[in-house]
């Protein structure tokens, strides 16, 4: 009776700690790729062969784009043409959620271990999730399972067959597999030496594993698209390639610094023979995490274990306290009627559209679209780098300046359009924004170019066509 009074105690927490984790990882859908993506998706699916060139721009036509992430183009059209923004919301934060189940079932986690593993997890994870449903929240799938896989390999070798197959599709679903190699690396080098048996079996699946990253459309193509990724200074004018430290309040930089701090007492409290590969690996992710903000995730995920493996260690026991369950209970009771009643209505969810979307991903603007759509654009034109996904998704029937696959998009004689958006754009030269001569540009409305533009700093005359609290469309008067 007792036992079965406990179980049911043991359910019921449970099923409260994970629906406060779940809601906490709900987000808006605001991906400002959106458009492109669902375009992708739908062109495979339609015609059965990728896209491999642009189509969608006028600067850069029939550019042969690396696109690294092409597996999962189809998965989100498909998932956005039946549930959504709010299903995209909801998917991508289950992903994270099944993410922590993987993370954490290996391991006999006490009801506060569980508590205090779901907030550090929530809050590790919140940078990547913040605009929902995306490419790489996808990946922190495969990353969750190669972790899992490479503890419990210790005790059971066999499971790292699945590493091939694991990798063949991560290496086409996104490029964060490339941090899932050097993974493999340190834990392969360091069961080479902690088991002498198993040294071939370890270097057969190693270079295995290597070996089917290549087995893409774009073959080694993809691995120049990564390394492109790791040396462009254009790259500092994008949002989540920014440092954690620099306005990012979903980055938990308080938090973050406090896992590190936890991180560096388990890795003296656990002993250096069983935590150096878990070292080793937080030694070289640890800057990445730090300097570019969207590679934060990845490493809360792969140093996540040892996370857990120190908590299951702690001396100190929490639930020899008779309040701990009634507090423990009662904080996750009060997260979650915070998350329904307060986080999720502050966004919108029950109740989110397109116009949501606009607001809180690329601010961009619905009666913009359909107006370019009613009125189509003639001529070469100039539109935010933000906006272009989104109009390609509204199918304006016209080719653009330019759109976010399109950063670091360069031509063989040096040409950027990328680079030119930056020079006229934040930097005000209006000589390369006067060169292009461009028919019509869509920005917005208290932008430093529409001042100029309206003030008769740019050649040329210029009468606006539509304009909205978010937007500007000017047409040049021939």
């Amino acid at each position: 009776m007792i036992k079965t009074l406990v179980r049911e105690k043991e359910k019921i927490f449970l099923a409260l700690l994970y629906l406060a984790v779940f809601l906490s990882l709900i987000h808006p859908y605001s991906d400002y790729d959106w458009g492109w993506h669902f375009r992708y998706g739908q062109y495979l699916l339609t015609h059965g062969n990728l896209l491999r060139t642009d189509i969608y721009s006028w600067t850069m036509p029939g550019y042969p784009w690396i696109n690294h992430e092409w597996l999962y183009d189809p998965i989100f059209y498909i998932v956005f043409s039946t549930t959504g923004y709010i299903g995209s919301s909801l998917v991508g934060a289950l992903i994270c959620f099944i993410c922590f189940i993987i993370l954490t079932k290996p391991y006999k986690l006490k009801y506060w271990h569980l508590a205090i593993a779901g907030f550090f997890f929530s809050q590790l994870i919140e940078e990547g999730v913040w605009q929902a449903l995306r490419s790489q929240v996808v990946a922190y799938l495969p990353l969750a399972i190669l972790m899992t896989l490479i503890v419990k390999a210790k005790q059971n070798s066999k499971l790292l067959l699945w590493l091939p197959p694991l990798f063949l599709v991560w290496a086409n679903l996104h490029g964060t597999f490339a941090f899932g190699l050097v993974i493999v690396a340190v834990f392969f080098v360091y069961y080479f030496f902690l088991f002498p048996a198993l040294r071939k079996t370890y270097i057969w699946i190693g270079l295995a594993t290597l070996v089917v990253t290549l087995i893409t459309p774009f073959g080694l193509g993809v691995i120049h698209e990564i390394l492109k990724h790791t040396n462009s200074p254009y790259l500092q004018n994008i949002t989540e390639w920014l440092p954690i430290y620099r306005d990012c309040p979903y980055c938990n930089v308080s938090t973050v610094s406090v896992y590190i701090v936890i991180l560096g007492l388990a890795f003296f409290s656990v002993g250096l023979t069983e935590s150096l590969p878990f070292l080793i690996v937080a030694l070289i992710l640890v800057y990445p995490a730090i300097n570019e903000r969207r590679n934060l995730p990845v490493f809360g995920l792969a140093t996540f274990p040892f996370f857990l493996t120190y908590l299951t260690r702690m001396r100190f026991d929490l639930s020899r306290f008779k309040l701990t369950p009634y507090l423990t209970v009662l904080i996750l009771l009060v997260a979650i009627e915070y998350n329904l009643v307060n986080r999720l209505p502050g966004f919108h969810f029950y109740t989110y559209n397109e116009n949501d979307y606009c607001y809180f991903g690329p601010s961009c603007s619905p009666g913009l679209a359909k107006f370019l759509v009613a009125h189509p654009p003639a001529g070469h034109g100039f539109n935010m780098y933000d906006w272009g996904g989104y109009f390609i998704g509204k199918q304006v029937p016209a080719q653009l300046f330019i759109d976010g696959r399109m950063h670091l998009w360069e031509a063989t004689d040096g040409y950027m359009p990328f680079a030119d958006l930056i020079a006229f754009y934040y930097g005000g030269d209006m000589k390369v924004f006067n060169s292009y001569n461009f028919s019509w540009v869509a920005i917005p409305p208290k932008s430093d170019l529409a001042t100029a533009i309206e003030s008769g700093k740019t050649a040329g005359l210029w009468r606006v066509q539509y304009q909205d609290d978010q937007s500007m469309y000017f047409v040049r008067v021939r």
